[in-house]
């Protein structure tokens, strides 16, 4: 009577292991097709909003998205990450900040030496937002197009989709202009 437990209990694991197999071997073949997304460089966002809700929706969609993220509420916070952290990023900048705004960071760039991409956002007029984009520009940076808040989600996730391509281009050529 034992041995015939044992017998069924045999059967009912190769039952059981002919189940599951072929899903194991599809998680298998999964992991390995998407095996390059691992290798790719990180994605790295900077986030400078003295808006906290602004800041953290931003955040959210971006983390959805697959970037890592850091965000500060001043220019004087901004400018500690950039020269802190190594390797290229997005850097999302609120031009009306307090402390420093968006101008000034521009002002204090110029001992961070890596690719860097920056998107200027403003919830308010457009002279200043102009100013920093040309003079971001006289200093040899990479600047995209202007955002005007609210941001919504859909443009949010195309201008991050756009950005990471630009960062790749700047990565490889940066001496080279990226619009």
């Amino acid at each position: 009577m034992y041995e015939s437990e044992i017998a069924k209990a045999l059967k009912t694991t190769k039952k059981v292991w002919f189940a599951v197999a072929p899903r194991v071997n599809r998680a298998n073949e999964k992991r390995q097709k998407w095996s390059w997304f691992s290798e790719m460089p990180e994605r790295k966002l900077y986030i400078a909003d003295d808006n906290f809700e602004f800041a953290e929706y931003l955040m959210t969609v971006a983390r959805r998205l697959g970037w890592t993220v850091q965000t500060c509420s001043n220019g004087n916070e901004l400018l500690a990450l950039l020269r802190s952290g190594k390797g290229a990023a997005v850097v999302l900048v609120d031009i009306n900040m307090p402390e420093k705004d968006g101008i000034e960071v521009i002002e204090g760039l110029s001992e961070v030496s890596r690719p860097l991409r920056f998107r200027f956002m403003t919830g308010g007029a457009d002279a200043p937002m102009l100013a920093a984009k040309l003079m971001a520009r006289a200093r040899n940076l990479s600047v995209g197009r202007n955002l005007y808040k609210p941001i919504p989600m859909d443009t949010l996730k195309l201008v991050l989709v756009d950005e990471w391509d630009a960062l790749m281009k700047l990565e490889k050529a940066p001496d080279l202009p990226v619009e």
